[in-house]
């Protein structure tokens, strides 16, 4: 189409990648990769809000999650459930970035968005990819808690700007976040137009509480691994279990957190909805970043 700016990956690669996003298994898949993610934001927000009401417990993150599921009747089938959709999850990631469409015309400040969100898919990619894999050694009996990646990042050449400027990504994407769910943008990746109004208005609320909550907690998130690279102190960093933390410790204490809790599982539950009205990846309007 004429004016418009060309695929990142032209050629065969691209058509492969539109024939593979087209694909029913696929679409199938990365709607359970949508309930698994669900599933890991309802576990983060139910603790968390236990914790809020001083019920006990503690503030976890994903792979916490992942080992509470662990200890579920019938781990081992809730396990690869969630692993096969998480990796399924992170493969439409990696295709989105290969099928995102241009700008129209030379527009240097749209070219640099949508760079700037190709990057994100394939940070997303990467991380939902971690997860799967996370899954799949809990299912060999392994503790699955990841290591020391970001010391040992920190400790390559360029370790501390890679994880500055991942940190600067992260907190960008929370930002993002938290205007897509204001705003109400994470609509255009759902078939609104198949939805009856109640669905609508449903869809319209949980998302519009859910990613608001989840981006705070990517933002605080994305400052302190900014700040570790600056510092080169991979103790500064916070991943989703300190960012709660921090929100229990600092003003309003149980409340703020338990208005976090609130909203994670709200986003949980839009995940839900999303994995059965969301637009294929191939579909206009698809590219939101949930």
């Amino acid at each position: 189409m004429a004016g418009r700016m060309s695929p990142p990956f032209p050629g065969g690669l691209h058509g492969n990648a539109q024939r593979l996003a087209e694909h029913p298994w696929l679409d199938g898949l990365a709607r359970v990769g949508y309930a698994a993610k669900g599933v890991i934001h309802a576990l983060i927000g139910g603790l968390a809000l236990r914790l809020a009401v001083g019920a006990g417990g503690e503030t976890t993150d994903s792979r916490g999650a992942l080992r509470v599921l662990a200890e579920q009747p019938f781990s081992s089938v809730l396990l690869g459930i969630t692993g096969a959709g998480l990796a399924a999850f992170s493969l439409w990631k990696i295709l989105e970035a290969f099928l995102r469409e241009g700008p129209r015309g030379h527009d240097a400040k749209a070219e640099t968005k949508t760079a700037i969100k190709r990057i994100g898919d394939i940070a997303a990619a990467g991380v939902y990819g971690a997860l799967a894999l996370s899954c799949f050694e809990l299912l060999r009996g392994r503790s699955g808690q990841g290591g020391q990646g970001l010391a040992t990042l920190l400790e390559q050449p360029y370790g501390t700007v890679i994880a500055f400027l991942a940190g600067i990504g992260v907190l960008a994407y929370g930002i993002g976040q938290i205007v897509s769910g204001l705003k109400g943008h994470f609509l255009k990746e759902l078939r609104t137009e198949r939805m009856d109004d109640n669905q609508r208005t449903l869809a319209r609320k949980l998302g519009g509480v859910g990613l608001p909550a989840r981006g705070l907690v990517l933002t605080v998130v994305g400052f302190f691994l900014a700040r570790a690279g600056m510092q080169a102190r991979a103790a500064d960093a916070r991943g989703v279990e300190g960012a709660l933390d921090l929100f229990a410790q600092g003003p309003g204490g149980a409340l703020t957190l338990g208005a976090i809790a609130v909203g994670l599982l709200a986003y949980a539950a839009y995940c839900f909805v999303a994995a059965r009205h969301r637009r294929p990846l191939a579909g206009p309007g698809s590219h939101a970043a949930t």
